[in-house]
């Protein structure tokens, strides 16, 4: 009933009839804008044309806006891509927060204490850097391998970040290896929690367990490989039945040198015990012991080639 009064009512004002309103606003509006338009003289299907082109020019102005938005939005995400990719073709170092470097060693140990909490033995090669310090934590970035030795505090937590985990000590004495690809603990006395870097999950070590943490997951080692990870406090290197490539991988840690040799040899298994005197005595060590002979080809560099008989 109400759609077609309103319909006669409509008909009336295109007509140019005298109509009666009610409480209805939009016969009330039409009206106003007729007579404001003094559309007596306007042909019907003019009239409605204005009145249609009016009432959605507020649409079509809002639908432009909102293109414009959108328009502007693409242009800043295409400048920020623009910029990242400039940055990385002309190797720009943007602003980072700044750290603190502790220790660095060459090609000796040392031994740091570090705030008044924890004394540090780094192997060769090895280095420290500050990254947090505050009230509730004091946090340093550990690159190398360390012994280290922390005394508990109640107020502040000592944390130790790697490439693969975060380490919380909670009073304690143990080693860590800590390389781009993986981190190895071991945990000689009191207690450890740790989490692989980017989990939540908190786990934690008990004295006597040993565990290796890389990008793919967390393993725990058997007890024969402790002596892999601690030998070097005594100047050795203990090989349980350990793969030439990683014996390679340690000499090249520890003496900050580069050995070449095939795939295929890096698979033998030795075993054993090496001193870690100079690198010559070292790879003499190997070559008894794998046969074939190192060759210096530059100051860091060496290469494993079969002897010729």
């Amino acid at each position: 009933m109400e759609d077609h009064n309103f319909t006669n009512e409509l008909k009336k004002l295109e007509d140019g009839k005298s109509v009666q309103f009610t409480e209805d606003s939009g016969l009330s509006a039409l009206h106003a804008y007729k007579l404001d338009q003094n559309a007596q003289n306007v042909p019907s299907k003019s009239m409605w044309r204005v009145i249609r082109s009016e009432t959605q020019g507020e649409k079509e102005s809002g639908k432009k806006e909102q293109a414009r938005v959108y328009f502007r939005r693409v242009l800043l995400l295409v400048a920020a891509v623009v910029l990242l990719a400039v940055v990385s073709l002309l190797n720009i170092d943007l602003p980072e927060k700044t750290s603190t470097k502790l220790a660095q060693t060459k090609d000796a140990y040392s031994t740091v204490s570090i705030n008044n909490q924890a004394n540090i033995e780094l192997r060769n090669y090895s280095s420290i850097t500050e990254e947090l310090n505050t009230d509730d934590v004091y946090r340093v970035r550990l690159f190398g391998e360390a012994s280290v030795n922390v005394q508990k505090r109640e107020t502040q937590f000592f944390e130790i970040q790697t490439a693969t985990a975060l380490i919380r000590v909670l009073g304690t004495k143990f080693t860590v290896l800590a390389e781009n690809n993986s981190t190895v603990i071991y945990l000689e006395e009191g207690k450890v929690q740790f989490n692989k870097k980017g989990e939540k999950e908190q786990q934690f070590l008990a004295p006597g367990e040993i565990v290796s943490i890389t990008y793919d997951g967390v393993k725990y080692l058997p007890e024969t490989e402790i002596e892999t990870y601690t030998a070097w406090l005594n100047n050795e290197m203990v090989l349980h039945s350990r793969t030439v490539g990683s014996v390679i991988d340690e000499i090249q840690r520890h003496y900050n040198v580069i050995i070449s040799m095939p795939v295929s040899i890096k698979s033998e298994r030795l075993s054993g015990t090496l001193r870690l005197n100079s690198i010559n005595e070292v790879l003499n060590s190997v070559e008894l012991l794998i046969g074939g002979k190192f060759t210096q080809t530059s100051q860091k560099i060496y290469h494993w080639k079969q002897r010729e008989y």
